[in-house]
C-alpha cells in the first residue's frame, strides 16, 4: 500500500512519507473513512435512491430533450469528486489543529 501512495506524492513528500509506519497510515485512512461517513452531504435517509422506473423516466426525459445522460452523469461525478476532495481537505485541516 505504501508504495502506491508514494507514487502519487510529490518528490518532497516521498522522502518524509517513507518514515511513516504502516500503522499510522492505516489509522489516518480509517479516520478519514469514518469522517467521510459521518459527514455525508446526501444522507440516504433524506435523499432516497430513485426506483428503476424513475431512473428510466429520467433517461427518457433527458433523451427527449436532447440532454446527454453521460454528460449529466459526468458532471454529477465531478461534483461528487470535488465534494470528497473538500471533505478530505477539511479532515486534513482538523489533523493540523
Amino acid at each position: 500500500m505504501k508504495e502506491k501512495i508514494i507514487k502519487i506524492l510529490s518528490k518532497s513528500y516521498q522522502r518524509s512519507f517513507n518514515d511513516v509506519s504502516d500503522e499510522i497510515i492505516k489509522t489516518v485512512l480509517d479516520n478519514l473513512i469514518e469522517y467521510l461517513k459521518e459527514n455525508n452531504p446526501y444522507p440516504e435517509s433524506i435523499f432516497k435512491e430513485p426506483s428503476k422506473e424513475n431512473l428510466n423516466l429520467a433517461i427518457k426525459l433527458f433523451n427527449e430533450n436532447g440532454i446527454s445522460v453521460d454528460g449529466y452523469n459526468g458532471s454529477m461525478g465531478r461534483l461528487a469528486r470535488n465534494g470528497m476532495i473538500r471533505q478530505i481537505v477539511e479532515f486534513k485541516s482538523m489533523l493540523e489543529d
